[in-house]
């Protein structure tokens, strides 16, 4: 990223505030989607480990819809990132969608 590192996080916080704060599905898509391209660039240079800790705090919540959100985020790591991107964290991703697949939960 070409900003300053004060800028840069400041960014990658404001993204994920709109993306918990969003109330219309297709722009909080759009908003994770942003998310998965500027993930891409950061995290292979270790510039957004917090990413990965959004999402397990999220996925792991009592809270239905913060386990919804981690939930589209996941969608969209997966959709952005290779296997070898995100292979540190393939073991605990697994144990997440493994527990909501077997929730019984539709919407997860």
């Amino acid at each position: 990223m070409n900003l300053a590192k004060e800028n840069q996080e400041k960014t990658k916080q404001l993204l994920l505030q709109r993306f918990i704060e969003e109330p219309i599905p297709l722009v909080k898509k759009n908003i994770a989607d942003v998310i998965g391209s500027l993930g891409k660039i950061l995290i292979p240079n270790k510039e957004w480990n917090e990413l990965f800790q959004f999402f397990f705090t999220y996925s792991s919540s009592q809270n239905l819809i913060d386990k919804e959100l981690g939930m589209i985020l996941l969608s969209v790591i997966i959709e952005y990132f290779s296997a070898d991107e995100i292979k540190l964290y393939y073991d605990a991703l697994n144990t997440i969608i493994e527990g909501h697949l077997s929730s019984g939960v539709r919407s997860l």
